[in-house]
């Protein structure tokens, strides 16, 4: 993954479920905010939408008070569609480092009515 985050932050304790972690749905939320601005780089200046979140793993829990950056990279070009891969990784008040989930992402580039757009080559 390039290492500069697309959306960083500070995890908050509004954030967390009743086990004193960052619920899922906050992460997914990063995931797809994060996957969304780094579609919008290769969409030719059209709106993009989310069709789908894939694969997501969620591999280690992450706390109140963590910082949470969302790295993402272009996979994949269609059509119009884009494919995004994107890693979670947590920073710990201590220094520790680690992944909280990956994922992939699929939007599609559409016109100002909704209908789908080419911008690439790709089926």
């Amino acid at each position: 993954m390039d290492k500069i985050p697309v959306l960083r932050e500070m995890m908050q304790p509004k954030d967390q479920n009743v086990w004193g972690r960052i619920g899922g749905a906050k992460i997914l939320e990063m995931i797809d905010l994060a996957s969304g601005t780094e579609a919008m780089k290769y969409s030719k200046g059209y709106r993009v939408v989310t069709v789908a979140i894939k694969e997501v793993i969620f591999k280690s829990p992450v706390y109140p008070a963590d910082i949470l950056s969302v790295y993402a990279k272009l996979n994949r070009i269609g059509k119009s569609s884009l494919t995004i891969d994107l890693e979670a990784e947590y920073l710990r008040r201590d220094g520790t480092v680690g992944t909280a989930a990956t994922a992939q992402t699929v939007f599609v580039a559409i016109d100002d009515d909704g209908n789908p757009v080419q911008i690439g080559e790709g089926d």
